[in-house]
């Protein structure tokens, strides 16, 4: 996602991952719609994700969908840049602990699908 942002003048100000699913915080991206730059995140990280690790992750694929459809959107401004910051880069790990059983079910029932949620200032 980093070489994503760098190509469309974007920074990436905050990023983690859970087990199913991304938040990204991203600056200088007024240019863009909402929509637009999370189909450019989606659609780079899926192509280099398969491109890498097909093998590995292909048992857990819904069809061809790597990314759900939807999304979430935050504009900051109801609360300070630090603040979403902190959130992703201090709170993700709750998200690890907590998804230990609901990993269990996924990896039984052999599907994932990823979730994006974007903020932007």
């Amino acid at each position: 996602m980093y070489r994503k942002a760098n190509d469309l003048g974007v920074w990436i100000e905050a990023i983690e991952f859970g087990p199913d699913h991304v938040h990204v915080f991203v600056t200088n991206c007024r240019k863009y719609s909402v929509s637009a730059l999370v189909n450019h995140f989606k659609g780079y990280s899926s192509w280099y994700i398969r491109r890498a690790l097909l093998r590995d992750i292909e048992p857990f694929l819904l069809g061809d969908s790597f990314w759900t459809d939807g999304y979430f959107y935050e504009s900051v401004g109801r609360v300070t840049g630090d603040t979403v910051k902190f959130y992703i880069e201090r709170q993700q790990g709750k998200h690890w602990v907590l998804a230990k059983e609901d990993t269990v079910r996924i990896l039984k029932k052999k599907e994932c699908q990823m979730t994006l949620d974007c903020f932007c200032s």
